[in-house]
């Protein structure tokens, strides 16, 4: 079985970030380890990640980017896999046990699953929630 890590860049996102931290909590195969970069957070986000079981990286800066703070967590991934998610990314609870078998495959180097939107209330939610839609497929 592969083992993973789970990467959470975050920045200011203590409302949204127990939810994510939730759906990983839930998942029927769960991570190996789950790494928050909270990058210069000026809210509570790190005591939020902390407080969930997460493993808090606090990088002397503001690094700018969620690339850059996905940059910072990969050399403390030990695991054979990472699995890069938004702050406010909500997995189903099965997303890890159906996207690690494609892994048995040595062809096979990136998988990802489908992306929705968690709300379409407004007409901007919904254009996004379109874009997604088709860009993802």
């Amino acid at each position: 079985m592969h083992t993973v890590t789970v990467i959470v860049p975050a920045h200011n996102e203590e409302e949204g970030l127990p939810a994510t931290l939730e759906s990983l909590a839930r998942q029927t195969v769960p991570p190996d380890r789950i790494l928050v970069v909270d990058d210069a957070s000026t809210d509570r986000t790190g005591e939020v990640a902390a407080a969930h079981g997460a493993t808090v990286l606090r990088p002397p800066r503001n690094l700018g980017s969620k690339a850059r703070a996905q940059n910072h967590a990969l050399p403390r991934c030990t695991t054979d896999l990472v699995l890069a998610v938004d702050a406010d990314t909500v997995l189903a609870p099965d997303y890890l046990e159906r996207i690690l078998p494609v892994f048995d495959d040595p062809d096979v180097a990136v998988a990802a699953g489908t992306v929705r939107t968690r709300h379409t209330r407004t007409v901007w939610e919904r254009g996004r929630s379109t874009e997604y839609l088709f860009g993802f497929h």
